[in-house]
């Protein structure tokens, strides 16, 4: 796997005083599989993309007479179009929640031999939410601090964490692999706070961060 890029994505929004900031670390990237012969390689834009956006998909093939072959979830639209030994696909508007890209080639003139790669992307939205809470807070008295995640498939792929200041007090992390995009719940922090002198003026911050570690990306 090849890394091609790399930027960040990031914006911040304020409630009563508390701060919510959200960073979507984006990589662009290309999967390959190899082998005896040819090789098979699938390229996207990006391996997070926000419900609602485009996404382009390319799939490429160093056999020379290839037939290339694009798997995905029926009811997607995209327009695809096989040029030589590549087949490049747009998605206007990506309104799946579960996007997994298979792309499978048969080489013809290596006796109709059968290669795929796969990948899965990431899809999420900028939904976070902090529960309401006490404006003024009292000294030695315990509050709770709700942050509500974002809407993210693969679930387990969304990090949600609870910053005092910029130090991280409270982590989580959906482990449950299993979930389908319509059964998934989102993904709650809450933080057990007692209140302190030192906590006057102080920030917490909720950050809602996209795990994009290749060795958990199909």
């Amino acid at each position: 796997m090849t890394f091609r890029s790399r930027n960040y994505l990031d914006f911040a929004l304020c409630l009563n005083g508390f701060c919510i900031s959200v960073l979507i670390v984006m990589f662009c990237f290309s999967l390959t599989a190899k082998g005896n012969g040819f090789e098979v390689e699938i390229n996207t834009d990006t391996p997070a993309v926000e419900i609602g956006d485009s996404l382009n998909v390319t799939c490429t093939t160093t056999c020379l007479n290839p037939t290339i072959d694009m798997e995905l979830k029926s009811g997607l639209n995209r327009y695809c179009l096989q040029v030589n030994n590549s087949n490049k696909c747009q998605f206007p508007i990506v309104e799946k929640w579960d996007l997994l890209m298979v792309c499978m080639v048969t080489c013809n003139s290596e006796n109709n031999t059968q290669k795929d790669v796969k990948r899965e992307i990431t899809v999420y939205n900028r939904d976070l939410v902090i529960a309401p809470h006490p404006e003024v807070m009292e000294i030695n008295k315990t509050y709770q601090l709700d942050c509500t995640g974002p809407r993210v498939y693969p679930i387990t792929k969304l990090h949600l964490k609870w910053l005092r200041g910029n130090k991280v007090v409270k982590s989580v992390k959906s482990t449950d692999s299993r979930k389908l995009p319509d059964d998934v719940t989102p993904l709650v922090n809450i933080l057990d706070l007692i209140a302190s002198k030192t906590d006057d003026g102080q920030v917490y911050t909720c950050l809602a961060e996209l795990d994009l570690d290749t060795n958990t990306t199909k």
